[in-house]
């Protein structure tokens, strides 16, 4: 097997099962490209590339922009109506909008 993939998978010797051998962290490195050589104990030798591809796990909690929020909302808001915008994103890169709106009338 190639060495440029560290200490992160190894090869039974006679099952051939490509196993995980330290940690892995989609975040760090994606995919892994393994070169995989065999011989029959002899000269003859033949190698494949195995592609491994980590599937993202939500790990990581997303974040919000700030640790607090202060909204004033008309009292004349009507029900329905957004009010206003809290926005946050997560270690994976991906960013969400939530928005508060008012679900019932201020009496």
């Amino acid at each position: 097997m190639n060495s440029d993939i560290g200490d992160k998978f190894t090869i039974h010797p006679i099952s051939g099962w490509v196993l995980t051998a330290g940690s892995l962290d989609r975040e760090t490195q994606a995919t892994y490209n393994l070169v995989v050589t065999v011989t029959d104990g002899d000269v003859k030798t033949n190698s494949a590339t195995v592609t491994v591809t980590l599937e993202d796990v939500n790990d990581k909690a997303p974040n919000f922009d700030s640790s607090s929020y202060n909204a004033v909302i008309p009292s004349t808001s009507q029900s329905g109506m957004d009010n206003f915008r809290v926005t946050h994103y997560a270690p994976s890169g991906k960013a969400g909008i939530m928005d508060f709106i008012q679900k019932y009338a201020v009496p």
